[in-house]
């Protein structure tokens, strides 16, 4: 049973072993880097340094297999998703520079129909893939920037992520290049809205102190325009941040205050910690902590940590994490929930990322009590 759960799995690997074999054999090693810096780097450059223009595209193969679920429910899952972002910057004057970003996804998944949901198999509610909340293409962000004074001061105004303004973290805040499961992407205690109208200020007062404020449409939903779901309903949040630099290794402080106001359906209010510090060469701890009103949020508190080593082995952009995080739930009827997990990203060429995870669900809050150990490999091709 668990061989052919793999099945898939080793057809990605033996799929991507022949695709590096087959580059690496079409030319040397020289003329292979010339031709990938023309094909990839000058187009960019061109784009960038001509039309002030840069953007990104990558797409992300996931494969996760789970060592017990819920009944007979299924216990693989084979996903990908596909991201375009970009940044034109067509407004450069002495008064600050004026930026249009946007950002088009989508996802499916390749093994069971569109509504296959692991997390859900297993009983987690804390989730154990965050990268397929979206199925279909959409323009997910659309945004005007203004930035002045050197980005002391910069506006953001349109369809907008509220996670990319507050509680980010270095080492867990990316489930494309980071960790896989959601409560170490984000803070689960708070009620971050989907991608929607809104504005964020972010002012920088010093080169160690920064303030944020942003309100955003709490009912939002990414696949929409978001002008059929704005009006009364908003997430409000503003944050302080600390930069530490001790003896050259950086840190970053955050404390987030947050607030739910709806017209229909209950207020509530609560905060978030979001630390992460270079302690040694390459060794970066982080910690997470939030605590909200039981009626806005999912969970009424969560604490999360781990620490991540950067560059192990001196191949630079390799990363080897462990996390763990704790919830409770603010449904009374369900129990607290414990997922640890470990990944090391390995940087094949400059465009292409491998990453096998393992998560172990402890006590799944809708499960049998039975742990779950979820293995996982996440391919990332990035232009």
């Amino acid at each position: 049973m668990l061989y052919t759960s793999f099945r898939p799995a080793m057809r990605m690997i033996s799929t991507l072993i022949v695709v590096i074999a087959l580059n690496a054999g079409s030319v040397s090693m020289a003329d292979h880097q010339d031709v990938h810096e023309w094909s990839f780097d000058v187009p960019r450059r061109m784009l960038a340094e001509d039309h002030h223009f840069e953007f990104e595209f990558g797409y992300t193969l996931i494969f996760q297999a789970a060592t017990h679920t819920v009944g007979d429910n299924a216990d693989t899952l084979t996903s990908g998703s596909y991201d375009l972002a970009g940044v034109w910057t067509p407004l450069m004057t002495d008064y600050g520079n004026g930026s249009i970003g946007f950002h088009v996804e989508g996802g499916h998944i390749l093994d069971h129909d569109n509504n296959e949901d692991l997390s859900a198999n297993i009983g987690s509610i804390l989730g154990v893939r965050d990268d397929l909340d979206n199925q279909e293409v959409a323009l997910t962000e659309l945004w005007w920037a203004w930035a002045v004074n050197e980005d002391a001061l910069i506006f953001t105004i349109g369809k907008i992520d509220p996670t990319a303004y507050f509680d980010t973290n270095r080492i867990a805040n990316d489930e494309t290049t980071q960790f896989l499961s959601t409560p170490l992407v984000n803070n689960v205690a708070v009620p971050f809205p989907d991608y929607g109208l809104g504005a964020v200020a972010e002012i920088h007062f010093t080169d160690w102190l920064y303030v944020s404020l942003g309100a955003t449409d709490a009912l939002a939903d990414g696949r929409e325009t978001g002008f059929n779901t704005v009006g009364d309903d908003w997430f409000y949040a503003g944050e302080v941040g600390l930069l530490v630099d001790c003896g050259g290794r950086e840190g970053i402080y955050r404390l987030t205050v947050w607030g739910v106001d709806t017209e229909e359906e209950s207020d509530g209010a609560g905060f978030s910690l979001s630390f992460d510090q270079e302690v040694a060469d390459h060794v970066v701890p982080f910690f997470r902590y939030g605590q909200g009103d039981k009626d806005v949020t999912d969970f009424r508190r969560s604490v999360s940590g781990g620490v991540g080593f950067e560059g192990l082995f001196g191949r630079e952009n390799d990363l080897l994490a462990v996390g763990a995080v704790w919830a409770d739930p603010s449904d009374p009827g369900l129990t607290n929930e414990t997922l640890i997990e470990i990944f090391y990203r390995v940087e094949v060429t400059d465009w292409l990322q491998i990453t096998p995870d393992v998560q172990f669900v402890i006590d799944p809050a809708e499960g049998d009590d039975e742990m779950s150990v979820v293995f996982g490999l996440r391919l990332q091709a990035i232009y």
